[in-house]
């Protein structure tokens, strides 16, 4: 999938002398019977144009800029499931998609209102026989830190030609996979991925990157949304790497719109508040399964703790009041609370309960006949661990701070959504017939590469 081109709905690429042969965009993986089920074909006019992922049984997320009205394919009819659309295992059509209300399709690349490229679909009706992939949430984000490997998943191409001003691709509406480095998530949570022998492309926008937990569940994490803006100026440029945008800081508004809860084991805003529905998890999306049954011999998780730790009160508070009066010799009061049981001595300190340590701290003034007291706050946790209390503060929403700004490019490409030849003209037309961004390193842009080329892949029979 180093060609595992992501539907990034426009790909503005670099422009460059064509290659003696076609260029294989992909080195990933054609997808066997039932590996990733929850990976899904978004088609029109029985075509591929977008990857999508089921995080719910009526709800696939996918990127903003695949059903934008001005990226040519708008909403799609149909959601394909399966690993080839000409022989799709399960189609569903949609109720409406809707785009996420920060998306600006012509903003400049890798700005603020670039940053917001996430959309979701509801489908006509529930599909419970696959077990959906849920959105990565509170807690579990602390997982996500750079240099983890996550894998995604897309229906794009495995092959460009270029060709002058203008591409065409090969490939599209098969599922291919390939393992991605993050090298960081910034502070828009866009997830910068790096593949450098293989990536995503045309074809695959839209697509999930996954991660397993380590309690070997799999989550959702983003969206695919546009190529690394440190690809190279040279073809092959979609073997670097790719930007994907992130979902858990915008699960408020996914269920709102939406209208389902689609963390089933937190609050939209993090907070740990496992349900009914906090069960039965992927554990093996590619294990050896088969459609006639929606792919049911894949193991899944029993009831989800990943953040229950967290937010559990396991602490016990320790206060130690010491009083010394110099003047009449010294008398230590001690008071211990642990687990609601305390202890009152004269002379002698008593700590109930067996694994529990109590530091008293005392203060003693040199002048006769002054009092002193002291209040120590101790926490008591484990097996007779005391440490001072720290403040209480709630898991950050995201495990990776990173800085340095990302390349900005106001480039817009366009694309010939004819039927036939997939081919993408080089004219700029300010972003009209196509939905998605890519930025490459070099001088020079081809506006091309676009989700037109899905055109190529009709189903079977039509």
């Amino acid at each position: 999938m180093s060609a595992f081109a992501f539907a990034l709905l426009v790909l503005e690429l670099p422009v460059a002398a064509p290659p003696a042969k076609p260029t294989p965009i992909i080195n990933g993986q054609v997808a066997q019977t039932c590996e990733f089920p929850s990976a899904v074909a978004l088609t029109k006019w029985n075509y591929e144009f977008c990857t999508g992922t089921l995080i719910h049984p009526n709800v696939v997320l996918t990127a903003a800029h695949c059903i934008h009205p001005d990226s040519g394919w708008g909403l799609p009819e149909e959601i394909v499931f399966g690993e080839d659309i000409a022989e799709p295992q399960l189609s569903v059509g949609i109720v409406d998609c809707e785009m996420h209300p920060l998306y600006d399709h012509y903003a400049p690349l890798h700005s603020p209102e670039d940053a917001h490229d996430l959309a979701y679909c509801v489908l006509d009706q529930a599909v419970t026989s696959v077990t959906p992939t849920p959105p990565i949430m509170g807690c579990e984000v602390d997982q996500l830190t750079p240099g983890a490997t996550v894998r995604i998943v897309g229906f794009g191409a495995d092959e460009i030609v270029p060709s002058g001003d203008s591409f065409e691709t090969f490939g599209t509406g098969t599922k291919r996979f390939t393992s991605q480095v993050l090298e960081k998530v910034d502070e828009l949570d866009q997830l910068f991925l790096l593949g450098m022998n293989a990536s995503a492309c045309s074809g695959d926008s839209g697509g999930p990157a996954y991660l397993q937990l380590v309690d070997g569940s799999w989550r959702v994490l983003s969206a695919a949304s546009r190529i690394h803006p440190d690809a190279p100026a040279e073809p092959p440029w979609c073997l670097y790497g790719v930007v994907h945008t992130g979902v858990w800081n915008e699960m408020q508004w996914f269920e709102s719109a939406s209208g389902f809860d689609l963390t089933p084991c937190h609050e939209a805003d993090g907070t740990w508040a496992p349900g009914p529905d906090c069960t039965e998890f992927p554990l093996d999306m590619q294990a050896a399964a088969s459609w006639a049954d929606s792919c049911a011999a894949q193991p899944v998780s029993g009831p989800s703790m990943s953040c229950a730790a967290g937010e559990s009160d396991t602490d016990t508070d320790t206060d130690t009041d010491t009083d010394t009066d110099t003047d009449s010799g010294t008398d230590t009061d001690t008071s211990t609370s642990t687990d609601g049981t305390s202890s009152t001595t004269d002379g002698d300190s008593t700590t109930m309960g067996a694994d529990t340590t109590t530091t008293a701290d005392t203060t003693t003034t040199a002048d006769p006949g002054t009092s002193s007291s002291t209040t120590s706050d101790t926490t008591t946790t484990g097996n007779g661990d005391t440490t001072t209390a720290q403040p209480t503060e709630d898991a950050p929403t995201s495990g990776v701070t990173t800085s340095g700004d990302a390349a900005t490019t106001d480039a817009e490409a366009s694309t010939d959504a004819g039927s036939g030849s997939a081919t993408t003209t080089g004219q700029s037309q300010d972003g009209e017939g196509c939905g998605c961004r890519s930025t490459g390193g070099g001088s020079g842009w081809l506006a091309g590469l676009v989700l037109a080329f899905g055109r190529r892949r009709r189903r079977a029979g039509s």
